[in-house]
């Protein structure tokens, strides 16, 4: 007897597509301190401009974690877009970052979010759906700043 899928066709075919458009954020010097400042991070590279200069960097740069703060709202609504049911619960199943260059003030970001997999599986909360996407984050260069493999079950 073959098994029946709870993930729709019509979510399944965006499977190896971009989930949102590219977003694109300006990086500001203010942003940068803000949210040192919010995750209580003292490094001198983040606030001081004089220290900065004089780094290996050049100048201000944002925290390693500002990079998975990026295009969030637009990531979250469009997973819970995605047409799975009624399952509106959600769990994160994992997240792995690989940073590649810091971002500095005055960078041009842009961000895509690609949906990797969808997968089903069984828990003691019931039958869930495991959202798998993959992030990347550009510089103005082309460069490639930071990749973000995340999971998030819908149950």
């Amino acid at each position: 007897m073959a098994e029946t899928s709870a993930i729709p066709e019509e979510a399944r075919k965006v499977i190896g597509k971009d989930m949102v458009k590219p977003l694109v954020f300006e990086i500001e010097k203010g942003a940068i301190r803000k949210f040192a400042e919010a995750i209580e991070d003292p490094n001198p590279l983040y606030r001081d401009e004089a220290y900065a200069k004089k780094s290996r960097y050049g100048g201000i740069i944002a925290p390693p974690l500002m990079t998975s703060s990026l295009g969030l709202p637009e990531l979250q609504a469009a997973q819970m877009s995605l047409p799975l049911g009624d399952r509106k619960n959600v769990m994160a199943r994992g997240f792995e970052v690989e940073y590649f260059k810091p971002i500095k003030a005055g960078d041009i970001i842009t961000v895509t979010c690609r949906l990797d997999d969808l997968e089903e599986q069984e828990s003691r909360l019931g039958h869930m759906i495991t959202i798998r996407t993959t992030r990347t984050l550009t510089n103005q260069k082309g460069e490639i700043v930071s990749r973000e493999k995340m999971g998030l079950s819908r149950y």
